[in-house]
């Protein structure tokens, strides 16, 4: 029942540029309401090729995207031991590969820090696959999962992560699906927030739906999921605007397929209420 508030955009909110590209919707989906493809929700920059959900969300409202209403009630400890044991959780591979990453790079004892940790499942695959890793969630309200994270000797927080102060000299922090989530104008400052937050050497393992994948590009599920999903971004686009800004040196990229990963539940999906036939 919140108010929240929102900008519209005419002009690049990186570069400054009206060269914006009306994206439109092109598979049906149902967790967004069965959108019309007669909008743009997206728009894509002609000159620097960011992608801006056209309403970009006002920095105080942020946090009421994520209420009860979008995180119902659920299982957490089911969801939690489903991740790590590989059953029906979706984003599987993708968490195993950032961890093989890091765990590539030998480090012992680390302290991490999971940024946007949702039900705290890709904290407690780290803790379980390295026992002696010091591993904290953080999100907007892990009040309601914080006894199951502490059962994987998993630290939560509870805190604006975008606003407030987590902490100071991690070796390693994640962010699995976070920086699609937040509107522009807040981008660089939670880039800052990491790079101040990081030990001497640390790494950030950064994941998000990649806009260079040609199969992105065929099924936009997990390109436009308005409102929550504010920015489409790729590695390309974030190595420049990392670098631009003298934050970070990229070091390892890998990528993983949710469609491919759980392909006979999406096609399936996909067979049944795709709009047209050639889809």
């Amino acid at each position: 029942g919140e108010d929240i508030s929102s900008t519209e955009i005419h002009n690049c909110l990186n570069c400054g540029s009206n060269q914006l590209l009306p994206l439109y919707l092109s598979t049906s989906q149902t967790m967004i309401g069965f959108l019309p493809n007669s909008l743009p929700l997206y728009y894509e920059c002609q000159n620097c090729s960011l992608i801006l959900f056209r309403k970009q969300c006002d920095p105080d409202s942020v946090a009421l995207l994520y209420d009860e209403y979008e995180r119902p009630k659920s299982n957490e400890s089911e969801l939690i031991a489903s991740c790590i044991n590989n059953k029906g959780k979706s984003h599987f591979l993708e968490k195993i590969k950032g961890l093989e990453l890091v765990e590539s790079l030998d480090m012992k004892n680390i302290s991490m820090i999971d940024l946007g940790g949702g039900f705290g499942e890709f904290s407690c695959l780290a803790k379980t696959r390295n026992p002696s890793w010091d591993v904290t969630c953080v999100d907007f309200n892990l009040e309601h999962v914080k006894n199951t994270l502490k059962q994987y000797d998993v630290k939560s927080k509870s805190l604006n992560f975008l606003n407030d102060n987590f902490g100071q000299n991690y070796d390693l922090i994640s962010a699995l699906h976070v920086i699609e989530h937040i509107p522009f104008n807040l981008l660089l400052s939670f880039f800052n927030k990491i790079y101040d937050s990081l030990a001497i050497n640390g790494f950030l393992l950064l994941t998000t739906p990649n806009y260079d994948s040609p199969l992105g590009k065929l099924f936009d599920y997990h390109l436009a999921y308005p409102p929550h999903h504010q920015l489409i971004l790729s590695p390309s686009w974030i190595s420049k605007f990392v670098e631009d800004h003298n934050l970070f040196r990229i070091f390892k990229e890998s990528s993983a397929a949710v469609l491919l990963e759980n392909f006979e539940s999406w096609f399936s999906y996909y067979e049944k209420t795709a709009p047209t036939e050639e889809s």
